[in-house]
């Protein structure tokens, strides 16, 4: 996966927690060390709206923003795993 050059920003509960992506490769399982971890989604997506990083969120919190520009979708070909 790519994104290893990249700030994550994580839920503060589960910020340790690692994660598991399904792609038509398998999967891959990491833990990302995160930059920074906050405990409400409404600060996660302003932090990405401020360019501080990369957010695992659901598409539906965020679609106005991938419409708009202001955010877009990483790792199109893979799915992420429960949580």
């Amino acid at each position: 996966m790519t994104f290893y050059k990249h700030d994550i920003l994580r839920f503060s509960a589960a910020s340790a927690a690692p994660l598991t992506f399904y792609g038509s490769n398998g999967k891959d399982i990491i833990a990302p060390k995160a930059a920074i971890s906050i405990n409400s989604g409404q600060g996660l997506l302003k932090a990405a709206l401020a360019g501080l990083g990369i957010i695992i969120q659901p598409e539906i919190l965020v679609s106005r923003y991938l419409r708009s520009g202001e955010l877009c979708k990483l790792l199109k070909d893979w799915k992420l795993g429960e949580r």
